[in-house]
């Protein structure tokens, strides 16, 4: 009798404390949370906006392509109409022109969403072995560029 007890106190007990915790409000809940829709401030930014990649070797040992994501986050509630950001080679990049492609020139993040992304193929068989190139994009979101990663910067370099 007393085991039932003791189990029973260790079942209520235990019920009282998952039901007295609560769940933290997360950052979207506070974003979203009274939503004011006449507030259409935004601003966009790389979620990745450095990074060093190599090319990998297949089983003939032929090297393969890089391949890689360029993804963009809108920080602020979502959008009620479509938010493109377009990507711009930027000057100080070492890469040559046909070393490396994007799927697209643009980045849409679609109305009500908070993400988009392109793909990044930078070309093996185009780049020179041992040899590190630097691909640096800028972004022009229209003027709603965040403060900070508005700007990727990539080290490429095929091995041997």
């Amino acid at each position: 009798m007393k085991r039932i007890i003791k189990y029973l106190l260790i079942f209520v007990i235990g019920g009282a404390f998952l039901s007295a915790c609560e769940q933290p409000e997360s950052n979207w809940d506070t974003m979203t949370k009274d939503y004011n829709k006449s507030n259409k401030t935004y601003y966009v930014q790389f979620m990745q906006s450095s990074g060093s990649f190599q090319t990998a070797i297949d089983d003939n040992g032929d090297p393969e392509n890089i391949v890689q994501p360029i993804s963009v986050s809108l920080m602020g509630a979502p959008q009620a109409s479509d938010v493109t950001v377009t990507l711009v080679k930027n000057n100080s990049s070492t890469i040559g022109d046909n070393m490396w492609t994007l799927s697209s020139n643009t980045i849409t993040i679609p109305a009500g969403a908070t993400s988009g992304s392109v793909t990044l193929t930078a070309l093996a068989a185009e780049m020179v072995e041992d040899e590190t190139v630097t691909l640096v994009l800028d972004m022009d979101a229209g003027g709603a560029e965040a403060t900070s990663a508005f700007q990727i910067n990539y080290n490429l370099k095929r091995i041997k």
